[in-house]
């Protein structure tokens, strides 16, 4: 997947936090129930189309749209575990390399030189993502393209730590500028 250079080794590899993937198979969980609570109102229409269909064929008919509504939000489940899963950041001797994944087909990967580094800036906004330890990382770098931003990461404040620590490391004589935002 990520091709390194022959004298580049890994430092740290950091995914999203798990409650990020939490909050998005809520809606999975809500999706998954609607045909349970729709269930108090399959008798009515199964009375109510006993002139259109065969009881049989009503009841067919709900199986089939209720079977069908449980397969849409397990393959909604699986898109959002793959992008969980394959969204990383990966710190190197050498560089930072962001790998997003963006739909099921769908990758961006950005990559940044430790000694373009100028700014790391991180944030943790509210009481669960300051208690769970996750927020978003900001990578500012001197080259033309857009900075790198990670969000949900877990544990930032030791991925920024690990990065300035790589960064000092890589040798370069100017100094990285850190934030942190609570």
């Amino acid at each position: 997947m990520i091709d390194l250079h022959p004298d580049e080794k890994i430092i740290l590899t950091s995914r999203k936090h798990w409650f990020v993937f939490f909050e998005e198979i809520t809606t999975f969980s809500i999706a998954l129930l609607i045909p349970l609570l729709l269930a108090p109102l399959y008798n009515p229409i199964i009375e109510n189309a006993q002139g259109l269909w065969e009881g049989t064929q009503a009841v067919a008919a709900l199986v089939f749209f209720a079977s069908a509504w449980i397969l849409l939000a397990f393959m909604m489940f699986f898109v959002f575990f793959t992008n969980y899963y394959l969204d990383i950041l990966i710190i190197t001797n050498k560089r930072v390399i962001d790998v997003e994944q963006i739909s099921l087909f769908s990758r961006e990967v950005v990559t940044a030189a430790l000694p373009k580094i100028e700014d790391v800036k991180i944030e943790v906004k509210g009481f669960i993502a300051t208690y769970l330890k996750f927020g978003d990382i900001y990578i500012q770098t001197a080259a033309a393209s857009r900075e790198i931003l990670v969000k949900g990461i877990n544990h930032p404040e030791r991925v920024r730590q690990m990065l300035v620590e790589a960064y000092y490391k890589a040798g370069p004589n100017s100094t990285i500028s850190t934030t942190q935002v609570e």
